[in-house]
């Protein structure tokens, strides 16, 4: 009888370790570079709501009133907006300009000049009314209205 040389079975599993180890290694540096998070990303902020930590996300979701979406380098999700209100700018003099106040020297304070004109130009009549800048009409008589929808024709007293 012919004795048979086995192979070694303690090669095979060596190969076989080292084979599994590189291929984890491979496997952690892939995910690790893929999936590299910037230190920088604060997914605790009370601002900014985070729904997706990938950088490539996209931005396919709706967020709740006072909040808008976002996308930056830690990924996207929704952060709050500014809440300041609308008209709430004020000039140098303290007038509210979104409002429609704008700063009278004469009178030296925020008036609307559209809308009290009619009560500081003391409009009474026909003459004050066109006098205070009012549209007037073409026809005849010629008529006079203010911004509060009060009518003067021309050659008639009030």
């Amino acid at each position: 009888m012919v004795e048979r040389k086995r192979a070694p079975v303690g090669g095979w599993i060596f190969v076989l370790a080292i084979l599994v180890i590189v291929v984890i290694l491979l496997s952690i540096w892939y995910f690790w570079i893929k999936l590299k998070v910037p230190s920088t990303c604060d997914y605790n902020s009370s601002v900014k709501t985070y729904l997706n930590k990938d950088p490539k996300c996209s931005l396919n979701f709706l967020c709740v009133r006072g909040t808008q979406g976002f996308k930056d380098e830690c990924g996207c999700g929704c952060e709050e907006v500014n809440d300041t209100p609308i008209g709430g700018q004020r000039d140098v003099h303290g007038c509210l300009g979104p409002a429609g106040y704008s700063w009278n020297e004469t009178e030296r304070e925020c008036v609307r000049e559209w809308s009290h004109a009619e009560d500081r130009y003391q409009v009474t009549n026909f003459i004050t009314c066109k006098d205070a800048g009012y549209p007037t009409t073409m026809s005849s008589p010629k008529e006079c209205m203010t911004p509060s929808r009060r009518t003067f024709i021309e050659n008639e007293t009030s």
